[in-house]
């Protein structure tokens, strides 16, 4: 609906919208991103022993949880929100509780054996464990998760040697499916994990979200993790990476001119129309024509294609203006069109942010007179009426 509102159809990729400034986004608020986040802060409540949510409704929270195993251990899977949606398991469970469960794995990464360091190999999940497969299945025993064998740790001794069938027999029942349960089981165990003793005397680990607890985790963290999940590169950048091949991206990072605006100025309007033209959907001729808005993608003044660099540069009417701008310094400046479009030397910032302010203002005065103008006078009455808008808007902000 936000989205909708502003463009009619997004002229910007929401995933960018959503972003950090210096990522080309506006912090815009994401209602799937909200949703993730109260979904998982609703898990955090659950294992922190906070007095929300209250006692009977944990209760609830934890007899559902248990129907699918003891320990909570259907938030220890080490799999994707594919595979634990294509199990039968999640079917009984209402609505509320299977798009927890299914969020938390689309948040959750999976890891692989490289991933899990030596003292974390005990507490790792037999069962939905993409590190623990046979032939190219994970498994998962409904019946020896029953009888709590959960963990690597459950089924080797001190020694680090995996207990005998005879064991297992014992703690799972004698069945016609556990000798090849267990042959498959052991055998699906990575070389890497053989021979780690058994701990005893030891709780299970706590639930984490990327290596951290998720009970010691808060809204803000939960917030940036979402977002990072759905990150997306501005069209943009390729666009004028392409445009200014001799422009020096690598030098001045795109984190830097994103965020040149916002660093520039408080004014709103200022930093909107540097947002747009970053992101080349100002709405120039060219980009009015493609839209099927006005008949053809020329500039009234010059008659050629009016580019957004035309628009802010290049056209006839504006050259003295930029003349203007560079007479008001006491030392020598030259400039481009990088310049204009991209900020003046936006990696020093705290040195020319006058300047940057002042081209800013100067290309708010180009706007609001080629906006307004639907036939050309002549060059010089064009030029200095954008002259004069420039200046009585420095004046209003005490600029000059």
């Amino acid at each position: 609906m936000f989205y909708r509102f502003i463009w009619k159809r997004d002229r910007v990729k929401r995933n960018v919208m959503v972003q950090d400034y210096s990522k080309g986004g506006l912090k815009m608020i994401d209602i799937r991103i909200m949703h993730k986040c109260c979904l998982l802060r609703s898990i955090k409540k659950l294992l922190s022993g906070s007095e929300t949510p209250t006692p009977t409704c944990k209760k609830i929270q934890l007899y559902y949880f248990k129907k699918l195993g003891p320990d909570l251990c259907i938030l220890r899977h080490n799999c994707s929100a594919v595979h634990v949606s294509s199990k039968d398991s999640l079917l009984p469970l209402p609505l509320y509780y299977r798009k927890l469960i299914l969020t938390w794995y689309e948040m959750k990464p999976v890891q692989n054996v490289n991933d899990i360091e030596v003292n974390q190999v005990n507490w790792q999940l037999l069962w939905n464990n993409a590190c623990i497969s046979y032939k190219g299945n994970m498994l998962y025993f409904k019946k020896w998760i029953r009888r709590h064998i959960l963990y690597v740790n459950d089924i080797v001794d001190n020694q680090g040697n995996f207990i005998s069938f005879d064991d297992v027999k014992a703690i799972v029942g004698n069945d016609a499916h556990v000798l090849l349960q267990y042959h498959a089981l052991i055998n699906s165990i990575p070389k890497q994990w053989k021979g780690v003793s058994r701990l005893d005397n030891e709780e299970s680990p706590s639930i984490k979200l990327c290596g951290k607890d998720i009970r010691l985790l808060d809204s803000i963290f939960f917030k940036n993790f979402c977002i990072m999940q759905y990150q997306a590169v501005p069209v943009s950048q390729n666009f004028w990476e392409k445009r200014f091949p001799m422009y020096d991206f690598r030098s001045i990072s795109w984190h830097v001119l994103w965020k040149s605006p916002f660093l520039t100025t408080k004014e709103p309007k200022l930093i909107s129309l540097q947002w747009k033209i970053l992101h080349n959907i100002y709405p120039t001729k060219i980009l009015l024509h493609k839209m099927r808005i006005v008949e053809n993608n020329k500039c009234i003044f010059c008659d050629i294609i009016e580019y957004i660099e035309h628009f802010f540069f290049d056209c006839k009417i504006v050259k003295p203006l930029w003349d203007y701008v560079e007479s008001l310094f006491s030392y020598s400046i030259s400039l481009t069109v990088h310049d204009i479009i991209f900020g003046y030397n936006p990696h020093m910032l705290n040195k020319f942010r006058y300047i940057n302010e002042l081209l800013l203002v100067a290309k708010l005065s180009i706007v609001k007179y080629k906006s307004t103008v639907s036939s050309p006078n002549s060059l010089c009455q064009d030029a200095e009426i954008i002259l004069k808008i420039f200046k009585s808007e420095c004046i209003l902000r005490n600029m000059i």
